[in-house]
């Protein structure tokens, strides 16, 4: 893959700070290339969407016009 033995352990332990670069390099040597495109779906991952929603304001008030 061409990366140090600690990236690699970092990749496989989960660590946030392993570049998608290598990420991608590790999917690509296992034949998994596609599931990146699972990691990298924003409208697939219901946390986070779930989180969004909960942050949407309750109310909105619309502007007035001022003639």
């Amino acid at each position: 893959m061409g990366v140090s033995v600690n990236t690699l352990a970092a990749l496989e332990s989960g660590k946030p700070g392993v570049s998608l670069g290598t990420l991608a390099t590790a999917l690509l040597c296992l034949g998994l290339l596609d599931g990146l495109e699972r990691v990298a779906a924003p409208g697939e991952d219901e946390i986070a969407l779930m989180i969004d929603s909960e942050r949407l304001p309750k109310r909105i008030h619309p502007k007035t016009l001022a003639l």
